[in-house]
C-alpha cells in the first residue's frame, strides 16, 4: 500500500465513524433545541393571551372608573349648587322676616 492509501484507510477506519457519531449527537442536540423552542413558543403564546386578557380587564375597570368619576363630578356640582342655594336662602331669610 502506498502512503496515500494508508492515510485514506486510517481516515475511513477511525475518523469517519467518529464524524458519524458527532453528527448523530449534533442531530440529537438540534432536536432537543427544537423541542425547547417549541415549548417556549407555546409559553410565549400563553403569556401573550394572558396579558391580552389582563389588558381587556384593565380597560373595563378603567371605563368603570371613568363612569364613576363622571358621577362624582355630577354629585360635586349638585352639592355646589345646593350650597349656593342654601347661602342664598340664608341671605333672603332675614329680609323676609
Amino acid at each position: 500500500m502506498s502512503a496515500i492509501e494508508d492515510i485514506r484507510q486510517a481516515l475511513q477506519d477511525f475518523v469517519a465513524p467518529e464524524l458519524r457519531a458527532i453528527t448523530a449527537r449534533l442531530d440529537a442536540i438540534e432536536q432537543r433545541f427544537q423541542a425547547v423552542d417549541q415549548r417556549f413558543e407555546t409559553l410565549i403564546g400563553m403569556l401573550n393571551a394572558r396579558f391580552d386578557a389582563i389588558g381587556t380587564k384593565f380597560e373595563s375597570v378603567h371605563s368603570r372608573f371613568d363612569g364613576l368619576e363622571k358621577e362624582i363630578g355630577q354629585v360635586r356640582e349638585y352639592l355646589d349648587i345646593e350650597r349656593r342655594l342654601t347661602r342664598l336662602e340664608a341671605k333672603q331669610s332675614p329680609l323676609s322676616q
